[in-house]
């Protein structure tokens, strides 16, 4: 879904080799959970912050590269580029799905559910986790 991600599984395989944890501590893979339609949408919602920022800066690549944009008419344009990025209906899943950011699951219920409901299985013994 993001850097994040990937950053995030590198090291997860290391912190299951240390002995002294064995049979007591083990590890729970949350990515299976993440909603990942919301990972796409909060990536556009990154594009957008990304091309305000450009349009503030006068990026030499952007649309208000020589710095005749007034702070409404970028207001303007950020608007247009983000209808044309992000759907209406992504928009309301987003809204329904989501109230924090990526490094806290997006806040999203169902990411919590399935993580819960990970850890519990991963608490139960084998013969009765299937």
């Amino acid at each position: 879904i993001t850097d994040f991600h990937v950053v995030g599984t590198s090291f997860r395989p290391r912190r299951q080799c240390c002995p002294e944890f064995a049979g007591n501590v083990f590890a729970v893979p949350t990515a299976p959970c993440w909603d990942r339609a919301l990972g796409e949408i909060d990536r556009k919602h990154q594009e957008v912050r990304q091309m305000a920022y450009f349009l503030k800066t006068k990026h030499r690549e952007h649309a208000n590269k020589d710095g005749t944009m007034t702070p409404q008419q970028q207001q303007a344009w950020l608007a247009d580029f983000r209808a044309n990025l992000i759907s209406p209906e992504e928009e309301a899943r987003w809204n329904r799905g989501a109230s924090n950011a990526a490094y806290h699951y997006l806040g999203c219920a169902k990411t919590m559910a399935l993580i819960g409901k990970a850890f519990a299985e991963a608490l139960l013994p084998p013969e009765q986790n299937k």
